[in-house]
């Protein structure tokens, strides 16, 4: 090969900020506090663990819940759910529904600062 190889990497998105990855920019600014199951092939989201301390454990989530919908909009799979979060700023109180065995509980959460 006659010529260098070279490649170009993006700068960050103003000081301190690092790019999301994404080709829109968009990025989550808020955690849940849920490690989703990405083996789970039903409705909703469900929780292979709960990070200790996070909104989801305050607001009482345990693994295996599955988090249905949130502020009303079904979560038909873990896109949908990373998507919701998107549209939140940290402070902001969600409702979550959720299925536990065979009973469905709602819960409020306080997002935080991801």
């Amino acid at each position: 090969r006659p010529g260098a190889l070279t490649a170009t990497i993006a700068a960050p998105n103003g000081p301190g900020k690092a790019d999301s990855g994404r080709a829109n920019g968009s990025a989550r600014r808020v955690s849940f506090g849920l490690v989703p199951d990405y083996n789970h092939q039903g409705r909703g989201v469900r929780a292979e663990s709960v990070v200790p301390d996070s909104p989801a454990a305050r607001a009482g989530l345990v693994a295996g819940d599955i988090v249905l919908t949130l502020d009303g909009a079904a979560l038909v799979d873990l896109g949908a759910f990373s998507e919701n979060l998107k549209r939140h700023k940290p402070g902001d109180t969600v409702i979550a529904t959720l299925r536990r065995g065979d009973v469905e509980l709602t819960r409020k959460i306080e997002l935080l600062e991801r």
